[in-house]
């Protein structure tokens, strides 16, 4: 970790950079799933009576977002904001003539009431011919709020319908309905949206070679995760010999539903395994700590799934998750998504999660979600050679519906050595089922690094690993950052980004590049329109330079088209000015293309810039506009982030700067 003073200033190209910025188009579309327009293309017959006498929920989009001012105003005004949706808008509950005086302000370019079919999901809506039916269906109901739920439950069951699953801990239920009930929830201004429910579905020793971790092993023999707690969300034969208890573990321990499978045996094993009964079937993290919980305890168990993690990060120091799993497939951001959002910011643990198997988009919803690891996969034909690894229409594929690159990261589809039930071993286990718990082992090897302090971190207090541990945003910037990418040229490619994401984790690199790394764990901080800059020194001969931004956000509101509520840009500038900005180009090629534009979708932005010339690099992390507070130990509307730059001179010491 380095730490550095701040230096104030601003330059002419900064400035220059803001007005450029100013003077772009600005799109002022409002952009919800149902309904994507210009509030002004409306004219006034949308705002009724009715509307402002029912409803309570008003859209109030601004001319421009001015972060703590537009919630003052709103607050002033007696209004509560429920949710951020671009563009400049602010989904508010707040009564209809307060939300019409604030429309007459400056500020505010339109208000209009949220109507209940800008909270329903296209399936919903079809349901709704059955309306004078008895005809019911299961669906998922979201509250406005955790603390509106009660309401709507209340709402629910006194309409007759029934309660399938309570969840828990999190703002949305599943419930039984007919038509008319689903009328009578949608128009409560304590509901913010309704989809579908859908099942859930599975996702079906070279591994340990190209992720580096042999090479890990071999140098560094202590980095078989000792001390290192992980959860898969699945069940397990927790006798089978390789979990048996060393002298750094225990045997696997349920937490909850505690009932065996053997796919979560296999996924446990690729994580966990000691490889004592077959050596080619040894896991990641073989002295690491694993907990297990079967995935129907938060199906049909009434818990959410946010409220099991939250208590298993407080009772047992619970360090990172995976599950090989999720409900069916979609190309949506739903319910589904915006817990594991949720989950990953409030919590701050590194999920991984299966992309699934379906050869195309349709992606389980919980790798939609921004703050995920989500993981494709490779067919790798049972060799260590990433030349011949080809996708080939296996794995689920990004980008996501809103343009985000996903996958983040990818391992193997194909035949991968790992156990099965109560004591068995199976040679041919892969899918994204397969994939998703390699990567999750990579996740706890780098949790058992960052907690060594190999990375020049300081350990207060030394030994404990739990408090001394990564955030989830540095874990996977570090991930992301020293992967191992396949080679591809071109969109069509079989082997592009949005097949294998950022690459293959690899440790070896992670390692060999620890004293050469800048590292940024959240401790940098900006405001609205700051600007964060890095000075680095790249030697030369150097084959890449690399730099890696991530923000972690609050969940996006489901009803949106669009899932980035910030926008945070990297901008990487060489010795002799030549400009790239974060993940311009590498859609289509494994390195940046120099010019382009900011990035206003993702939230991992990437510079690879292949034998960068030698001297002094400059990387700025640009605070554009900031509608979420993110950094949420401050009373301030402010964000943080993580920064990784690999390929810097050995013990180089970056000089920062703040631009406002």
């Amino acid at each position: 970790m380095i730490r550095s003073s701040v230096i104030g200033g601003i330059s002419a190209s900064a400035l220059l950079f803001f007005v450029l910025s100013a003077a772009q188009a600005k799109d002022q579309r409002i952009l919800l799933k149902q309904a994507d327009f210009d509030p002004k293309s409306l004219g006034q017959a949308h705002f009724s009576n009715e509307d402002r006498a029912v409803l309570g929920l008003y859209l109030l989009q601004f001319n421009e977002t001015r972060g703590p001012a537009v919630r003052a105003d709103i607050q002033a005004s007696g209004g509560e904001i429920v949710a951020y949706i671009p563009n400049s808008t602010f989904l508010v509950r707040i009564k209809g003539e307060k939300a019409l005086q604030l429309g007459s302000q400056d500020s505010v370019r339109a208000v209009l009431p949220y109507k209940p079919e800008y909270k329903m999901q296209r399936p919903v809506q079809d349901f709704l011919r059955n309306l004078g039916t008895q005809k019911t269906g299961e669906f998922v109901i979201m509250a406005t709020s955790l603390a509106d739920k009660a309401a709507v439950v209340e709402l629910t069951v006194n309409s007759g319908a029934t309660i399938v699953n309570p969840q828990r801990g999190f703002q949305s239920f599943i419930a039984t309905l007919r038509a008319d009930q689903i009328l009578k929830i949608a128009y409560n201004r304590n509901t913010l949206w309704m989809q579908e429910s859908t099942a859930t579905g599975l996702d079906m020793e070279n591994a340990r070679k190209v992720g580096g971790t042999e090479a890990v092993s071999a140098r560094l023999p202590a980095f078989t995760g000792q001390g290192i707690i992980g959860h898969v969300m699945e069940g397990v034969y927790d006798e089978h010999p390789d979990f048996a208890a060393t002298e750094f573990r225990k045997a696997p321990i349920a937490i909850g539903d505690d009932t065996p499978d053997w796919h979560g045996s296999a996924t446990y094993g690729i994580v966990f395994g000691s490889g004592a009964g077959l050596a080619k079937a040894k896991g990641m993290l073989p002295d690491a700590q694993g907990y297990f919980t079967n995935r129907e305890a938060v199906m049909s168990g009434g818990v959410s799934r946010y409220e099991l993690v939250k208590n298993m990060i407080k009772d047992f120091k619970v360090m990172f998750q995976t599950a090989s799993w999720g409900h069916t497939q979609t190309y949506e951001y739903t319910a589904e998504s915006a817990e594991m959002d949720k989950i990953i910011f409030d919590l701050d643990i590194p999920i991984t999660q299966s992309q699934s198997n379906m050869g195309s988009v349709q992606s389980r919803p919980q790798a939609w979600a921004k703050n995920i690891i989500s993981v494709g996969a490779l067919y790798h034909f049972n060799n260590d050679d990433m030349t011949d690894d080809s996708w080939n229409y296996g794995g689920s594929i990004g980008p996501s519906k809103d343009g985000r690159i996903k996958p983040d990261l990818s391992a193997f589809y194909d035949e991968i050595d790992t156990t099965d039930s109560a004591s068995g071993y199976m040679t041919d286990f892969g899918g994204t089922s397969g994939a998703t718990p390699i990567v999750a082992g990579h996740v706890g090897l780098t949790i058992q690094m960052w907690t060594d302090g190999l990375f020049g971190n300081v350990l207060v207090p030394e030994g404990d690993r739990f408090a001394n541990r990564p955030h989830a945003s540095t874990v996977k910037a570090l991930l992301i950052n020293t992967a191992r990418q396949h080679q591809f040229e071109g969109l069509a490619h079989d082997r592009t980004r949005s097949h294998q994401g950022w690459g293959f984790p690899n440790l070896d690199r992670m390692n060999s590049q620890k004293d050469r790394l800048l590292v940024v764990n959240e401790e940098h901080i900006l405001k609205q329109g700051e600007t964060r800059v890095y000075k680095v020194t790249v030697e030369a001969g150097e084959s890449e330079l690399k730099a890696t931004f991530v923000s972690m956000e609050p969940e996006a509101a489901v009803p949106s088209s669009v899932q980035k509520l910030n926008n945070m840009d990297l901008k990487v500038t060489s010795p002799t000015g030549e400009v790239f900005w974060g993940n311009n180009g590498l859609l289509e090629s494994m390195y940046s293309k120099a010019g382009g534009v900011a990035n206003t979708i993702d939230p991992v932005e990437n510079v690879f810039v292949k034998d960068p010339a030698a001297g002094e690099w400059t990387v700025e992390v640009i605070a554009s506009e900031l509608n979420v507070d993110t950094h949420v130990e401050t009373p301030e509307i402010d964000a943080d982030y993580a920064l990784v730059v690999s390929g810097l001179a050995l013990r180089s010491t970056p000089v920062t700067k703040l631009r406002q």
